[in-house]
């Protein structure tokens, strides 16, 4: 595995996750669940660290992605 596959692999994990536990977490206060509002955040903070790995991988995948001639380093 490269750092460009890791990264595009996990990038889209806190992209569409957000979105899906912030109504999960909403729905918790209006209907004042407890045990949904501790599932959310703690789903939310799951998605928190999938973020470092995404960060710290993104350099290292834009030089592996750079090194192929079709791609041009504007589009990246």
């Amino acid at each position: 595995m490269t750092y460009a596959y890791i990264h595009l692999v996990i990038n889209h994990i806190p992209t569409i996750a957000l979105p899906i536990v912030l109504v999960f977490l909403i729905y918790g206060f209006v209907a004042k669940s407890r045990q949904l509002q501790r599932f959310a955040l703690m789903v939310l903070t799951l998605v928190a660290v999938t973020v470092v790995p995404v960060y710290f991988s993104g350099e290292e995948a834009e030089h592996e992605v750079e090194s192929i001639a079709e791609v041009d380093e504007e589009y990246v």
